[in-house]
Parts: structure tokens; sequence; C-alpha cells
């Protein structure tokens, strides 16, 4: 069994993606996701795995486009998005897939 707060390998983590929100660009790197897994394994390390799980599925929105992820005075914030922003966010990504399709 794993332990609590230790995190399991993720799609994005894949060596041959892009990590982050921003995989359809090659030359940008996702700050937010970077830091947010730097500071989950620091507070699961720490003996905070609590900590280190929320800061885990605050990352899982974003990454899923379910929430807006930044950081204030080097704290995170997180917002998640409306269903209203959820549908045109996954329209925007409908269309966005549409004309990458041969």
């Amino acid at each position: 069994m794993a332990m609590k707060g230790a995190r399991p390998n993720r799609k994005t983590m894949s060596k041959d993606k892009q990590l982050g929100y921003y995989n359809d660009y090659d030359n940008v790197i996702d700050y937010i996701e970077i830091k947010m897994h730097r500071m989950a394994d620091q507070f699961a390390k720490k003996g905070k795995p609590d900590v280190a799980e929320k800061l885990w599925l605050a990352l899982d929105m974003y990454l899923d486009h379910k929430a807006a992820l930044w950081f204030e005075k080097g704290e995170p914030v997180m917002r998640k998005y409306t269903d209203a922003e959820l549908i045109e966010n996954s329209k925007q990504l409908d269309d966005k897939d549409d004309e990458t399709s041969p």
C-alpha cells in the first residue's frame, strides 16, 4: 500500500510529453505544476500527508482544467471553475482538437 501523501505517477509526467498545463508548446514549462509537485513532496516528507494530499488534489483539478491555480506571496491559490466555465473550457478544448486533427 502506498504511503499517504506519496504521489503515483501521473500521465503528464511521461518523458515524451511536456510537463503541465501548457503541453502544446515545446518551449514552455508550467512552473505551477513543478512548484506544486515540490511542495507536496516536501509536506509528505515532513510528515504532513494531509497537506500533501490537498496539494495533489488541487494540482489534479488544475491539470484536468477544472480549476485555476496560481501563487500569491509564495502560497498556492485555487479557484474551481463554475459549471458554465467548464462547459466553455470544454468547447475551447474541442475546437482546439478539431484544428489539430488531420
